[in-house]
């Protein structure tokens, strides 16, 4: 039944790029939409030590600092309590998944969890294109611009907490919108992923 769905929605920070040269998880947040709400208290999150320094580039983009890492867990430490907090979801949401799943599955094969599969994994960028084509940025930063959603600090905007809840308001807002449509797009989107 729809209204029983349970949605994840996930978000990373990264040292840079490319996690296949060296480029390492810094953040993860996952928050849950349940009962068409995001859910604050119902979260992962953590920072995560990436056993290298974080290049001034990202520090520029994701306000991290070697400093703010420094005593945080490594990705091997926080990856099993990472793969359980799925447990009970029944679609994964993430603004252009294409790179963030690019560096959890990594992180999963390095540690031996490449048999687990996330939930339904559904880009909003790419639900954004299909249900809104006549618009020419899909963005996360454009997409709220359109529906009215703001994040009150600007500064926490790029870091992992305010994306995935202003991912999760946007979803709720494409499902409002599109009530009879999303969830065939949704499935057609998921299964680029899945």
């Amino acid at each position: 039944m729809i209204s029983n769905l349970t949605f994840a929605v996930l978000d990373t920070e990264t040292t840079g790029f490319n996690p296949d040269k060296w480029d390492r998880l810094l953040e993860i947040w996952i928050v849950k939409i349940k009962n068409w709400k995001v859910s604050r208290e119902d979260a992962f999150e953590t920072m995560i030590n990436p056993e290298r320094n974080i290049p001034l580039s990202a520090s520029r983009v994701n306000h991290i600092t070697d400093e703010m890492v420094k005593d945080a867990p490594t990705i091997d430490k926080i990856i099993h309590d990472f793969v359980k907090f799925f447990d009970g979801v029944d679609y994964t949401l993430i603004h252009n998944a294409k790179f963030d799943i690019w560096f959890i599955e990594r992180n999963l094969k390095k540690f031996w969890y490449e048999d687990f599969k996330m939930p339904k994994i559904i880009c909003t960028m790419e639900l954004s294109k299909a249900l809104y084509p006549h618009y020419n940025a899909h963005n996360l930063d454009a997409i709220a611009k359109r529906f009215w959603l703001s994040i009150t600090d600007w500064e926490l905007r790029h870091r992992a907490l305010w994306d995935v809840i202003l991912t999760g308001e946007v979803f709720l807002k494409f499902v409002e919108e599109n009530p009879m449509l999303i969830f065939s797009m949704m499935d057609e989107i998921s299964s680029k992923f899945n």
